[in-house]
């Protein structure tokens, strides 16, 4: 703030506070559109850049039930003109993405917790299947990274069943 004269300095082609019409002593205050740009193109970066640590952290399997099951809302309410659309979305199929050539024992613990926690799956599918989507493409591609996952679930757990049967006490090793 400038002290002679009472005007904010706020950038090279700033315009000079105006009084608000109505309470004498508040100044309003407009921003140049320089700046305006500046912020929102710092808003955006910084949103891209959040969406990029939300996929390595979903890439990375430390995601909870919870929050998968918030992500895949927030993704449902999102519109094509977000461009964090794309990330989110990124998240999901990185989040349930099986088809890796070798899973960890981390992974497929990660994986398996999921898989056998049944209120999980009926809520996931509910949440996927419901109409209030905007992005119908968006849905279609969740819903069949979904069907996916759940197919490697039955296959996994199939195998998993099949190798304790043969294993397991009274088996066949």
């Amino acid at each position: 703030m400038n002290n002679t004269t009472g005007a904010f300095n706020f950038g090279s082609i700033s315009t000079t506070p105006q009084r608000a019409a109505e309470k004498s002593n508040e100044f309003v205050v407009k921003f140049s559109n320089e700046i305006v740009q500046r912020m929102l193109e710092q808003h955006q970066s910084e949103r891209r850049k959040l969406g990029q640590i939300l996929y390595l952290i979903a890439f990375s399997r430390l995601l909870s039930k919870e929050n998968l099951l918030s992500q895949v809302d927030y993704l449902a309410g999102m519109n094509s003109e977000d461009p964090l659309i794309c990330h989110f979305l990124m998240t999901f199929l990185a989040a349930m993405d099986v088809e890796c050539s070798s899973l960890t024992e981390a992974e497929y613990n990660y994986f398996t917790e999921l898989w056998n926690n049944v209120p999980f799956l009926q809520t996931m599918t509910e949440r996927l299947n419901q109409k209030r989507w905007l992005v119908r493409q968006v849905k279609a591609v969740a819903l069949l990274q979904w069907c996916l996952f759940l197919g490697s679930a039955y296959q996994y757990v199939t195998v998993s069943l099949i190798q304790n049967l043969w294993e397991g006490e009274g088996g066949f090793s």
